[in-house]
């Protein structure tokens, strides 16, 4: 039997966005009523968080809007309508929160608004060649050239599912000179993110993220800019953090009476080039022989806010804001020269915010040297 919480009782509260019924995570709905007990919200919870249909009504019991929660965000059908109960606006999510498509009415029901957010935030380019292209043939021993009728290829290949044309767009990839060069992105069939990361004349570079369909993430691996693994990372069926660190060294508070800084800008334990991770308030970064290369994290709140990799000389592959429910807000992709080849931004509700941009999106980019 379903637990119902009044919004207002006192023993609701809420910590770091997770809601407690008497100190214990809540489970059941939660209900809000005007003066006069009518109902016009209904939300339902699992272990404190929304998860479930999510129901409101104007005072008169017209319904204003109903949808599915999943984590604290919509997923699935969402619908919304106007005091006379006219249907104004319907939008669908995919199973990790991201808006894929949106349709708006007037009041005299003409369709105003009917866009594919999800096609939008996906940058594929005029002249993309389809994966399934016979003229496209790609190295099997990952050792020689990628080519497209006969030549080193250049340009973005699209993976589509059911393998056809007109089915959703499932992967996305640059090629410059016959390599895999820039973004690599792949998404499940519903829309949801599968993975992306930044490859270099072959090799991915870079913070490299898979997600699983929620938008939980799966694996995830740290590369220098020459590719070289620096860490894999695994979660289970469970949640559960499995690391692989392909080197072990010390983590030290970055005010560390044994950490010093030369005039050169080296950073020195104990008078030697430091390599390990070091601590501050705010963020923590991974060194190498005294210089940053590494993951660098960023915190908010106690909360991831911003990561990615740090060569010595500056950002490369994916690096990612994120909102404090864990969704991705905004993401930047960089070759090995630090050069932006990509930038998208998402708004509260997971649509593409702004227009993409970076040299990703030019037609005449060469390949990282």
């Amino acid at each position: 039997m379903s637990l119902f919480i009044d919004i207002n009782d006192p023993e609701l509260t809420t910590v770091d966005g997770r809601v407690y019924y008497r100190g214990e995570p809540f489970t059941g709905e939660t209900v809000e009523y005007l003066p006069d007990f009518t109902e016009i919200e209904n939300i339902s919870y699992e272990s404190g968080y929304p998860k479930g249909l999510c129901g409101a009504w104007y005072p008169d019991g017209t319904r204003r809007h109903s949808g599915w929660l999943e984590r604290g965000f919509k997923v699935d059908h969402w619908q919304y309508w106007s005091p006379d109960g006219t249907l104004v606006q319907e939008d669908n999510y995919d199973t990790s929160g991201c808006l894929q498509n949106r349709k708006r009415w007037d009041s005299a029901g003409t369709l105003i608004e009917d866009f594919d957010a999800a096609a939008l935030a996906k940058p594929l380019l005029p002249g993309a060649v389809n994966h399934k292209d016979p003229e496209l043939v790609y190295d099997k021993n990952h050792d020689g050239l990628n080519t497209y009728h006969g030549r080193p290829f250049t340009g973005q290949a699209v993976g589509y599912g059911y393998n056809y044309a007109d089915g959703p767009i499932v992967e996305i990839e640059w090629h410059v000179d016959g390599y895999r060069d820039g973004p690599e992105f792949a998404w499940h069939w519903d829309g949801a993110r599968d993975h992306a990361w930044v490859n270099s004349r072959g090799n991915p570079i870079g913070l490299q993220i898979t997600w699983n369909q929620d938008g939980t993430p799966r694996h995830r691996e740290i590369a220098d800019d020459s590719g070289k693994t620096l860490l894999r990372q695994r979660w289970d069926d469970n949640g559960e953090l499995t690391a692989y660190p392909t080197e072990t060294h010390p983590d030290l508070a970055h005010d560390d009476p044994a950490l010093t800084t030369t005039e050169s800008g080296v950073l020195q334990h104990k008078g030697h080039p430091f390599t390990g991770r070091v601590h501050t308030p705010t963020h923590i970064q991974d060194y190498r022989d005294g210089y940053p290369d590494g993951l660098y994290t960023e915190f908010a709140e106690g909360k991831v806010y911003r990561e990615g990799v740090n060569s010595p000389t500056g950002p490369i592959g994916s690096w990612y804001r994120y909102r404090p429910d864990g969704r991705i807000s905004e993401e930047h992709h960089y070759d090995r020269r630090h050069r932006l080849l990509l930038r998208r931004q998402w708004d509260e509700d997971g649509a593409l915010e702004a227009p993409m941009t970076g040299l990703a999106l030019q037609d005449n980019r060469k390949a990282s040297e």
